[in-house]
């Protein structure tokens, strides 16, 4: 078909000139294409089993390999945090690397022959069998004289134009394609994302609910992903105006009486799962508890449910987790998991700290859905601490992105230097500064500190997803 029906001097490829992102466009043939009819009907004829993708594991950028070869849970997994009951002895399908990362030791293809091919000569990039496909319709459409464009409903990542959905585009490509055969011009664009502003201001009222002489948090949260910026998968439930916020694979959750935020491994990433799903489900359960819950809750327990919830809905992930909760009376209790952590400023002074909890000098505690039964990592380990707030205390929470390019001496000056202004220029300039922080590589971090102190050679900052919540505790 391939061969035959298309016009090899007028083909349609997927084009990745940023004018035909996204749309089939016309390209000139080259001997990359014919290599690659060559190669696809070698490789169908040998029964040659390519990488398919299930829908959970399209939705989160990872791709299943069609092998039973039991997952190697990444090292810094192994050594940060085990499951839960609930999740050992869960059957472990492999995952194929996005680009070849498991490779053998003498062979640089590493375990996907095929798609190294095609990765080096005919930029299909990982995905074969989407780019295959779009290819053969193009080249159809391009036969038939079809005049398609169509967008993926979602942003597409810059190297692979069908973005998140490749059913969906493709269906958008070949529907455009009958169109224009009969004279029609149809244009599908996707929606764009809308520009995702800071919020520039936060609830300064008294929330409903809160008594007279209860105490209440007021509080404003700011996030950035590490990186170049992506398209962010919409948290509805995080309610406006943070549910748009991309928080690359950190999470939070405010509400007048609970504060959280959950850091997502990245050493998952070795593994082609994102982490940022677990962070994300994990906070999501924190505050639906927090919801249902007539009574401020305790956060270990807050946590704990949250956890068991989230192993039932995620198969795979791991994250650190810090949850505080104000109870009427302003006393404070903080659960902390890992390497986030939360300050308490009064006045010029830090009144109140969490502890880090480590296995090593780079490897904090979490909470995972695979692990070692035996060595297992629960909420009820958590650093737990309680602090009686008074009206007017700051409480500054963040994910290592800021506790570790930002020493608490820093963080304490900053804040209260600029306790008359609002919540969100105070969480604003203290992700500026733990940027900045990150980004100067002649800088004594509290990253570089640790790792100096276990004898690894290091100095700067850490480059990080940052997430920070700035609260000022009130009273009714």
């Amino acid at each position: 078909i391939f061969f035959r029906f298309a016009d090899m001097s007028q083909i349609h490829l997927l084009s990745t000139e940023p004018q035909y992102h996204g749309a089939l466009a016309p390209r000139q043939a080259s001997p990359q294409v014919v290599l690659l009819a060559v190669s696809t009907t070698l490789a169908a004829l040998a029964g040659i089993v390519f990488v398919t993708a299930t829908p959970g594991d399209a939705a989160q950028g990872t791709w299943a390999s069609t092998s039973t070869r039991p997952l190697t849970t990444p090292v810094a997994v192994q050594q940060r945090s085990r499951a839960a009951p609930s999740a050992a002895g869960r059957p472990l399908p492999s995952y194929s690397s996005r680009l070849g990362a498991e490779k053998a030791e003498s062979e640089p293809w590493g375990n996907d022959p095929i798609g190294w091919v095609g990765r080096q000569f005919a930029g299909w990039g990982d995905d074969p069998i989407g780019w295959l496909g779009l290819t053969v319709a193009g080249a159809i459409a391009g036969a038939l004289g079809w005049k398609a464009s169509s967008s993926s409903p979602k942003t597409a990542p810059k190297d692979e134009a069908w973005g998140a959905d490749p059913v969906g585009w493709l269906e958008g490509a070949v529907v455009g394609g009958v169109a224009g055969a009969f004279g029609a011009k149809p244009q599908t664009v996707a929606p764009q994302p809308k520009p995702v502003a800071e919020p520039e201001s936060c609830e300064e009222s008294v929330p409903a609910g809160v008594g007279a002489g209860e105490f209440y948090l007021q509080s404003c949260a700011q996030c950035m992903r590490d990186g170049p910026s992506a398209p962010a998968v919409y948290q509805g439930w995080r309610g406006e105006p943070y549910a748009a916020m991309d928080c690359g694979e950190d999470s939070f959750v405010v509400t007048p009486r609970v504060l959280a935020v959950a850091d997502g491994v990245g050493a998952w990433k070795e593994q082609g799962v994102n982490a940022g799903v677990f962070a994300n489900s994990l906070m999501q359960q924190v505050k639906a508890q927090a919801d249902a819950s007539q009574d401020t809750p305790n956060p270990v327990l807050l946590m704990n449910n949250a956890y068991l919830e989230n192993l039932n809905s995620v198969d795979y992930g791991s994250s650190t987790c810090c949850i505080a909760t104000l109870l009427p009376d302003g006393s404070l209790e903080v659960a902390n998991l890992g390497d986030s952590g939360l300050l308490v400023i009064r006045g010029t002074e830090c009144v109140h700290r969490t502890e880090a909890l480590r296995s090593d000098w780079n490897v904090p505690l979490q909470l995972s859905t695979h692990g070692d039964p035996e060595n297992l990592v629960l909420p009820t380990m958590s650093h737990q601490s309680m602090f009686k707030t008074q009206p007017g205390d700051l409480v500054v929470m963040g994910t290592d992105g800021l506790l570790d390019n930002i020493v608490e001496a820093d963080i304490t000056r900053m804040v209260s230097a600029a306790k008359g202004k609002s919540l969100p220029s105070i969480a604003g300039m203290l992700k500026e500064q733990a940027l900045k922080n990150a980004r100067n590589t002649g800088y004594l971090s509290p990253f570089a500190k640790r790792a100096q102190e276990a004898g690894v050679e290091y100095r700067g900052g850490k480059k990080n997803d940052i997430t920070i919540i700035v609260a000022r505790v009130g009273q009714n």
